[in-house]
């Protein structure tokens, strides 16, 4: 069998960024994201991939910038459903910096003594700016910059909404902050003012077009171990109940992984038709679980 083809690994090793402590000194707040793609293998739509490659030529030309009084495009909203890839694309990002990308760890940030939450999201901007520049990537951010008209809300929510909205205000332009979220509807309004870009990453929610078909196969065929004599009927079983479901490109690499698995615990060094339709009727059922325990928003796909 010919050589399977891979998707193209980013080569340059990375140091992982010494992460900050929380208030009480007893967890790190982030972890060093270490990139898995190369940024021109990853599967954008071309406004993002453009938009992206903009903050980049605005970045390196920080000095010159901001010698004239411009300021730079660091602050970014990924906003999709699970499985577009919005925490790879934020790590790719920094390899095309040339800076480390690290994701905080929104468990540890929240505490349970009043203010200190509010002082972990300082603490990040402050290491991330001291350790000469990063890409932080904020997953969940809604859950560090919720609506402060939320009916019922506690001071401590408010306390870190604003803490957030200064951090962002006092951002340095050796910092790239990437906020995450697919609830973007639970963000304060005032947070949004904050970002000069919101980009979509993968499809809004229900539609799925030929776009995001070929960003599914691309990451179907890279992973799966194909035989390259097999008819094309076989990877058109994939893809028609890839397309059914709406499927990510986080969805295809899982399903590979499962089939990838199984052939290799038969000694086999492909994907048999026999592989492929078990591991797609073990998907259907998955998603009809989840269908009928937590319900549409969770069977959709998985990050």
């Amino acid at each position: 069998m010919a050589a399977r083809r891979k998707m193209e690994a980013v080569q340059r090793p990375l140091s992982p960024l010494a992460p900050p402590c929380s208030s009480r000194g007893s967890e790190a707040l982030w972890r060093t994201l270490t990139p898995v793609l190369a940024w021109r293998r990853i599967e954008l739509r071309h406004d993002v991939r453009e938009t992206l490659e903009q903050v980049a030529a605005e970045w390196a030309a920080r000095e010159r910038l901001r010698a004239a009084g411009l300021q730079v495009a660091n602050r970014l909203a990924f906003v999709g459903e699970p499985g577009w890839g919005k925490t790879v694309t934020a790590s790719a990002l920094g390899e095309l910096l040339g800076l480390p990308a690290v994701k905080v760890d929104v468990a540890a940030v929240w505490s349970s003594y009043l203010g200190e939450t509010a002082s972990n999201v300082v603490r990040i901007v402050d290491q991330a700016e001291a350790a000469g520049g990063a890409v932080v990537l904020f997953d969940e951010f809604d859950s560090l910059a919720q609506s402060r008209s939320t009916r019922g809300d506690v001071g401590e929510l408010r306390r870190v909404t604003n803490a957030v909205l200064q951090a962002l205000d006092q951002l340095s332009p050796d910092v790239i902050a990437v906020a995450c979220s697919n609830l973007p509807q639970a963000w304060d309004a005032a947070v949004w003012r904050r970002f000069q870009h919101v980009l979509q990453l993968g499809p809004p929610r229900g539609t799925w077009g030929e776009w995001e078909r070929e960003a599914t196969r691309r990451v179907l065929v890279g992973q799966l171990l194909l035989d390259p004599h097999a008819p094309p009927d076989d990877l058109r079983l994939w893809m028609d109940e890839l397309e059914k479901w709406q499927a990510s490109p986080a969805d295809a690499a899982r399903l590979a992984g499962d089939a990838n698995r199984r052939a290799m615990t038969r000694g086999w060094d492909a994907i048999t038709p026999g592989i492929a339709s078990a591991v797609l009727l073990h998907e259907k059922r998955r998603r009809e679980v989840l269908q009928r325990q937590v319900g549409e928003m969770l069977s959709t796909g998985v990050e």
